[in-house]
């Protein structure tokens, strides 16, 4: 065996593990983001129902919401727990993962420099433009995946979070907009992270 042959065996059995570890982050990040978007997604569209007087509330809105974020926030670290030590993957994977992660991080920001401003200008209004920065950074990460897989589901995924965020601007102040969020967060996350844990399986 010559030290090339050794080398390409070498390089063979990495692309596998890597291709395994990548295969694992993607069913990871499709539950995590599926259960984002039924949970989040439930939130919302529960409490624009209240707020259009379709139902009643059975709790305070602020222990409804403490509720909600508790039952997410444990999931994803349970989530992470188990999945600790699992590597980073292909460069492609590591590039889409810091992608969101940098969303993530912006996302931050924006909402922080919004409700400042909201406050410095004793403008709630601003702030109420928070959501749809968030859709618009979301399909930003989205088309990030696109560019990285060329896969046109990723894309189609990309172009709705930036439409929903777009016609979200056009219902500011009303109930539209409420369900808006509710809808796009149910639709555009559940769905999306359902159709990643389908793809990791069959590729498993």
């Amino acid at each position: 065996m010559t030290p090339s042959s050794v080398q390409d065996d070498l390089a063979f059995m990495k692309s596998l593990t890597d291709g395994d570890v990548a295969r694992r982050q993607q069913a990871q990040f499709g539950k995590i983001y599926f259960a984002a978007g039924v949970i989040y997604g439930f939130q919302v569209v529960v409490q624009w129902a209240a707020y259009a007087k379709l139902i009643v509330m059975p709790i305070d809105d602020g222990l409804f919401i403490l509720a909600i974020n508790f039952t997410f926030l444990s999931y994803l670290g349970w989530a992470m727990w188990n999945n600790r030590g699992l590597g980073q993957g292909t460069m492609t994977n590591r590039a889409i993962n810091a992608a969101f992660a940098a969303i993530g991080a912006a996302n931050l920001a924006v909402t922080l420099i919004l409700f400042i401003g909201a406050w410095r200008l004793n403008n709630q209004m601003i702030g109420v433009l928070i959501p749809c920065v968030i859709f618009a950074l979301q399909g930003a990460a989205w088309f990030v995946a696109y560019t990285l897989r060329r896969r046109a589901w990723l894309g189609v995924v990309a172009a709705v979070w930036m439409v929903t965020s777009i016609a979200m601007a056009f219902y500011v102040g009303s109930v539209v907009f409420m369900l808006l969020i509710g809808l796009g967060i149910l639709l555009w996350m559940a769905v999306p992270g359902f159709v990643m844990m389908r793809l990791a399986s069959k590729a498993a």
